[in-house]
């Protein structure tokens, strides 16, 4: 395209003047019209303005006239100059050459405007001549070329320049068309939409790129479209393979912004298209998730279980259809076909190879026969000339179910072939009465499989072995259903003998593999024995001799109104029930002086059971009584148990008082645990019969009797529970003729608890618990606590709510190590805690261990082991001076105690502390021990295994928490175990290494202006010991020295306190771990955490500050 351009032409006229002329003098016309020199704006009037005309190939010629109105010759020279244009300086051109004109002569000219860039187009006319005062003569002209507009339209609407979006509302999306034998012809419509001519530059006029699927079928007529003109064009989709077409149009043209006009076009080719459905849902092809809503999954299916049961079987229908707009071929052979597992089979073909277009259908079925057990899957294949999804693939699966036997007794599962029966699942039916008892246990079959479990045996539970045994109930069914259906059955267990019967309990089924189910019950058969004891003195059946000892002989009361009453125990140390048959169960004949007072139980359990019966004595005459007494029982060794008694009946009446001393309760106020035991003396001339105990109007109690030579002082005791508060006791002594003597007493109760302290102790030690430490009980108030015993375990009674301080202290060669038991609410400090008695017995346990800092691993550090070790915030803590710090400290092995310092965030903060044995360590706050030591705002708290000391630093920022931790950690090395000889000099005695500390590259990214581009530097010296020291200079000129050790791994973590530039603090710090290794090629020692923290500087402005920013997060080295 050529540049726009002014064309200048220039026509002499010579005119003959008179010779007096001295000097010429300029005018410039144009259309008649005077032009003054550096006229304004072009006029069209003077031709300056050349109006419009068409940018391709129209043009505006203008003559303008040179005058010369003085005496002189007039010369010079014409050019265009300064033409501009905001697009091509090309378009500014210099005019035609010089001119002669004699005085009073004239000249024309003529500038042609040819434009081929739009816009104004401006320039300006310099004559530069030799008139003295206008020898630059000049004026502005302009003109404007008017452009073409192409617009290309689709079915009405504008289709964009370089549109890559095709669409169906333009006609650029020519839709889905079948291929082979569908096409699509969309027609298009160029236009010009302004003044310029517009001219199709390109051959062909209308260009394809891309798919060959479309072609131009009719290109433009036109190739010149004047303005507002138009022409169109057609375009073909013609597809011949399935799938996504496009292509991009392109008219080359003279429109100056638009050549070429491009724009994308598409279609789809539309083949068949499968698709598979199971139940109404789609499946996707390459499904390899079954699913039972598509039938893809047939789920729980039974096996063939080899007992002549029909096979379980189950079959689904599945649809092939065809959306596309061509018919669907299915090609394979056969039509669908199945791989993978066998119990899946295509037991249905479609009907027809060919799925008509547009929604057709053919369907097929697949049976899944399953032969174990288990979950199987298999692949459905389906051939077709779909090019997209051939073949059409899916998954099936499905499970084999079998039944699956499960007894259950007591709730308790039962294992096949079970040959120890047990209480749990009731198949030990225990002891049982011969003769006299059954037991009967009810179990129960359960399915836990998926397909139906049959009872098959005749009778469905058979029992073999001891007759004793018997199935009293059949299942009710012989089915049972599948996934936890239960059935039960019941047996019977009716020993004949005093032995123990087994059996087997067996159940066919068709559980393949556990069939039959079997088990073993066992049961014994048992029989009760009696025995009879009075005054806690055996009694022999047939007993004929009444003695005092077992209270068969009741000694002397007075006839007419004394009375004795003595109380016999019926035992039964057999195996079995006893039972008391009788009517009554306790018989007495002979002397009616006799009564039984009250009748035992009718029954008594075995294994020492017993029950209670009391005769009473009250003589009508004077001598002796005789009685026999009867008990009959079931019991085989004394069916009728019988022994004789007698009592005198004295002459004289008995009219004295018995005595009576109440020991406790003492005193009007009373502090003590529950129950309260009651205590005293009672006496009597003859017996004492009985001491009666009544607490506030309640029920009489009967106190237990003491043994005594002599009846007139005979001890008592008896528990109570009195209420706390106010409390009447009224104890009551009877001798045999009904005397009586009382004492009443009114006491205060206070409930005191126990407070039980145990100490924990090496086995060793068990029998001499102080060797490993003490446990010191103290009340804060004396009188609420009150020692019971001591030793270990120590007890107290102590009032609820009395602050009770436990102190610990261990003995040489122990440490103390943690507290079991300790009520809720408890303050613990170490080995020191303080808590309130609670209303609750109360159990303590002190713990002590053997020291482990004297022996082991620890020993071996030495007598004052020292550990150091870096702190370093966690990924959720911002990294800062504030949040980095070290710890120092050095432990005394003998008593497990700690001292040492912490720095960070400028600040020394010292400790000192305890280890204890569980690798807990407590710090020394104020006069008390805690788990956390406070400092600004923060809290340290350590821990301790044989590595080293387990460190935390937490505190909370906005309601944020922040952690820092590390590891301090005992030096590797010593004088008796010296660093190895790589890495010391020749000697072995240290190492030299020089370190570089330069900056790397940052994470995040930090400008290069914000940091020193330099290496710092720094010498190391290794002593054999295992000692480091480090002096050196960062990079900004800081010097820094650090002292250090290895720890395992050869590994010296470094600390450094830097101060604050141009401030008194020390808000800055290095650190970093020092790797040893002298494997690598290039280093010895080397560092992948190093961190330099500075401030920003406290130095005042005007002052020269390098880096005056600093980097309080961290520069990495």
């Amino acid at each position: 395209m050529n540049p726009p351009r002014f064309l200048l032409a220039a026509t002499a006229f010579m005119l003959a003047l008179p010779a007096y002329s001295q000097s010429p003098e300029i005018s410039v016309s144009g259309n008649g019209q005077n032009i003054s020199n550096m006229a304004g704006p072009p006029s069209l009037g003077d031709y300056r303005d050349f109006g419009s005309t068409d940018m391709n190939g129209g043009t505006v010629t203008r003559t303008f006239t040179i005058h010369n109105s003085g005496t002189d010759l007039l010369f010079g020279d014409i050019m265009i100059l300064n033409y501009t244009h905001t697009r091509d300086t090309s378009y500014f051109i210099n005019g035609p050459t010089g001119f002669t004109i004699d005085p009073g002569g004239m000249v024309n000219f003529t500038v042609t405007f040819d434009p081929s860039e739009p816009y104004l187009n401006n320039a300006e006319i310099l004559i530069i001549n030799n008139d003295d005062d206008e020898a630059n003569f000049f004026f502005f002209i302009s003109g404007y070329g008017e452009p073409p507009d192409i617009v290309v339209n689709g079915n009405g609407m504008e289709i964009a320049d370089g549109d890559t979006t095709p669409s169906m509302t333009d006609h650029t999306d020519f839709g889905n068309v079948a291929v082979d034998d569908g096409t699509v012809t969309r027609v298009f419509a160029v236009n010009n939409f302004d003044l310029g001519t517009l001219h199709l530059t390109g051959s062909p006029r209308v260009a394809l790129s891309g798919s060959s699927a479309f072609r131009v079928t009719s290109q433009p007529v036109l190739a010149t479209l004047g303005s507002f003109g138009s022409t169109e064009f057609e375009i073909t989709f013609d597809p011949s393979e399935p799938g996504l077409a496009t292509a991009t149009v392109s008219i080359a043209n003279d429109d100056y912004y638009k050549n070429p006009y491009t724009f994308v076009i598409s279609g789809v080719g539309d083949g068949p298209k499968i698709a598979v459905s199971g139940k109404g849902v789609n499946i996707s092809n390459n499904d390899v998730i079954p699913s039972e809503s598509d039938g893809t999954d047939f789920g729980n299916v039974a096996v063939t279980n080899g007992m002549e049961e029909t096979d379980g079987t189950l079959t689904n229908i599945f649809t092939i259809s065809n959306s596309g707009m061509v018919e669907l071929k299915l090609t394979g052979n056969p039509l669908v076909s199945v791989s993978g597992d066998t119990a899946f089979s295509v037991s249905g073909q479609p009907l027809s190879s060919t799925v008509a277009a547009e929604g057709g259908t053919v369907s097929f079925a697949i049976t899944f026969d399953p032969e174990i057990d288990d979950t199987v899957s298999a692949l459905v294949s389906i051939a077709s000339d779909d090019q997209d999804k051939n073949p059409f693939v899916f998954a099936v699966s499905g499970t084999g179910t079998v039944p699956e036997i499960n007894l259950i007794g007591n709730g308790a599962d039962i294992a096949n072939g079970d040959v120890t029966p047990s209480n749990l699942d009731d198949t030990d039916f225990g002891k049982v009465d011969v003769d006299d008892d059954t037991t009967i246990r009810t179990f129960t079959i359960q399915n836990s499989g998926l397909a139906t479990l049959e009872l098959t045996g005749t009778p469905p539970v058979a029992l073999s072995g001891s007759s004793a045994f018997t199935v009293t109930t059949q299942p009710a069914s012989s089915s049972v259903e599948a996934e936890g259906g239960m059935v039960s059955f019941a047996v019977t267990y009716d020993p004949g003998s005093e032995d123990t019967d087994e059996a087997v309990v067996s159940i066919a089924s068709n559980d393949d593999d556990e069939t039959p189910f079997t088990f073993s019950i066992k049961g014994e058969g048992v029989k009760p024995r009696i025995s009879l004891s009075g005054n806690g003195v055996n009694i022999v059946n047939g007993d004929v001799i009444p003695g005092l000892l077992d209270n068969t002989d009741f000694g002397g009361t007075p006839a007419v109104g004394g009375i004795l009453s003595r109380t016999f125990t019926i035992h039964n140390p057999g195996e079995g029930t006893l039972k008391l048959t009788g009517n009554p169960r306790v018989a007495i004949s002979g002397s009616n002086a006799f009564v039984v007072f009250g009748q035992p139980t009718a029954t008594v359990e075995p294994d020492n059971g017993s029950t209670f019966f009391s005769i009473t004595f009250n003589p009508a005459l004077e001598g002796i009584a005789n009685a026999m007494v009867s008990i009959a029982s079931n019991a085989e060794n004394s069916p009728l148990f019988s022994f004789a008694i007698q009592g005198t009946g004295t002459g004289l009446p008995d009219t004295k008082k018995p005595t009576l001393k109440l020991v406790t309760p003492a005193g009007k106020m009373v502090s003590a645990a529950l129950p309260l035991t009651v205590a005293g003396v009672a006496g009597d001339n003859v017996a004492v019969d009985r001491v009666e105990v009544v607490l506030n109007g309640g029920a009489p109690l009967l106190a237990d009797l003491g043994a005594s030579s002599k009846p007139t002082a005979v001890p008592f005791t008896a528990q109570i529970l009195p209420v706390v508060g106010d409390n009447t006791l009224v104890v009551t002594v009877y001798d045999p003729s009904g005397n009586s003597t009382s004492v009443t007493r009114v006491f205060t109760f206070e409930r005191r608890y126990l407070l039980t302290l145990v100490r924990a102790v090496p086995a060793a030690l068990e029998a001499a618990p102080d060797k490993a430490g003490t446990l010191s009980p103290k009340a804060a108030v004396a009188k609420n606590a009150t020692a019971l015993t001591k030793g270990n375990p120590q007890a107290s009674q102590v009032l609820p709510g009395t602050l009770m301080t436990l102190t610990a202290a261990a003995k040489t060669g122990h440490i103390f190590s943690h507290w079991t038991g300790l009520p809720e609410g408890t303050q613990v400090h170490g080995n020191v805690v303080v808590f309130a008695m609670p209303e609750a017995d109360t159990n303590v346990r002190a713990v002590f261990v053997a020291n482990p800092f004297i022996q082991g691993a620890f020993a071996a550090l030495g007598p004052k082991p020292l550990f150091q070790g870096l702190l370093r915030p966690d990924e959720e803590t911002p990294s800062g001076n504030d949040t980095v710090g070290f710890l120092s400290a050095a432990l005394v092995p003998a008593k497990g105690s700690l001292s040492g310092k912490l720095w960070m965030d400028g600040l020394v903060v010292a400790f000192t502390g305890a280890l204890h044995g569980d690798g807990s360590v407590w710090l020394k706050s104020g006069a008390l021990l805690a788990s956390k030591l406070p400092f600004a705002g923060r809290e340290l708290a350590l821990t301790w295994d044989e590595s080293g000391l387990a460190m935390s630093v937490t505190r909370s920022v906005n309601a944020v928490n922040h952690l820092s931790a590390g590891k301090a950690r005992p030096p590797l090395y010593s004088k008796t175990r010296p660093v190895r000889g790589a890495l010391l000099d020749a000697k072995g005695s240290q190492g030299y290494y020089t370190l570089a500390l330069p900056a790397v590259e940052q994470s995040p990214a930090r400008p290069a202006a914000e940091f020193p581009q330099g290496a710092g530097h720094a010498g190391l010296t290794l002593l054999g010991a295992g000692t480091l020291k480090l002096a050196g200079m960062l990079a900004e000129g800081t010097k820094v020295t650090a002292a250090a050790y290895l720890v395992a791994g050869d590994a010296a973590e470094v600390f450094v306190v830097l101060p604050t530039p141009g401030g008194k603090t020390k808000a800055g710090s290095l650190l970093g771990t020092l790797i040893f290794d002298e494997t690598p090629a290039d280093s010895d020692v080397s560092s992948a955490d190093m961190t330099w923290f500075r401030p920003a500087a406290q130095t005042k402005p005007e002052t020269a500050q390098a880096y005056r920013s600093g980097w309080p997060g961290g520069l990495a080295l």
